[in-house]
């Protein structure tokens, strides 16, 4: 007990030190850009006709611009501790149900990606597994090497440009129906499931060559009587161990 308390403790302590350090970092790259804070503040607001002299220097004194940096990050840390996480500049808006909606949203994404890379690479890995050294199995390796290779916003840029601006199948942006959220999880989903069924085949070839399962055959067992049982059911423990740590990826992604 000594021994998890004082690790919890030690845990504890290198998360304050993580946290503190963090929003310090975040603190300075948004207060020290180049130009005037209070006049990119305006024209957010007001546009770039509206933002004047007299515009830029009601959001100075609004949002308390004219102070020094460290009274501004001693009064948000403060504020913070407290369980005031304060307003966006330009809408106003709390931060708090900013937060939780920007999570609800990226959950439901992360889920519906998952789904659909699941759906995708379950059938595809299984089947390659089964065919080791197809053509099946070495034309998707070498698509799956090539969809991991590329970065997610090259593939969502091109996928934006083909089916949502040229051929017009999804809306480009908006997140008010179920429609918005196909486009962004079909792109996730593309670089999940290249991983994914690539892990599949592997697992479900390794069983497939392993001894219980050749002695299965000799005992005369073939088609579903003899891969669901004693093929599918072993080649799933390393798969759900993988599909576990796949949202985690999906924040990657």
């Amino acid at each position: 007990m000594v021994r998890i308390a004082s690790f919890i403790r030690t845990y504890l302590l290198r998360m304050v030190i993580v946290a503190l350090g963090v929003s310090t970092l975040c603190f300075l790259a948004v207060e020290f850009p180049p130009g005037d804070r209070a006049f990119d503040v305006a024209i957010a607001r007001y546009g770039l006709d509206g933002a004047t002299v007299s515009a830029t220097e009601y959001v100075r004194d609004s949002e308390g611009l004219d102070r020094h940096p460290f009274v501004r990050y001693q009064a948000w840390l403060s504020s913070l501790i407290r369980g005031k996480w304060g307003h966006s500049m330009i809408g106003g808006e709390e931060i708090f149900p900013m937060l939780i909606r920007s999570f609800q949203r990226t959950a439901i994404l992360g889920g519906v990606s998952l789904i659909f890379s699941l759906l995708l690479a379950f059938p595809l890995g299984i089947y390659c597994g089964c065919h080791p050294g197809g053509i099946i199995d070495i034309s998707s390796s070498i698509l799956s090497s090539l969809l991991v290779s590329f970065p997610s916003f090259i593939k969502g840029a091109l996928l934006i440009l083909l089916l949502a601006v040229k051929l017009q199948l999804f809306p480009v942006a908006g997140f008010t129906s179920g429609w918005h959220i196909a486009l962004p999880a079909i792109i996730l989903a593309i670089g999940l499931a290249a991983e994914s069924c690539r892990v599949i085949a592997s697992s479900v070839k390794q069983v497939c060559q392993s001894e219980h399962y050749n002695f299965a055959q000799h005992k005369g067992l073939f088609g579903h009587q003899l891969f669901l049982p004693h093929g599918l059911l072993n080649a799933l423990v390393p798969i759900t161990t993988y599909v576990g740590l796949t949202p985690r990826r999906c924040c990657r992604y």
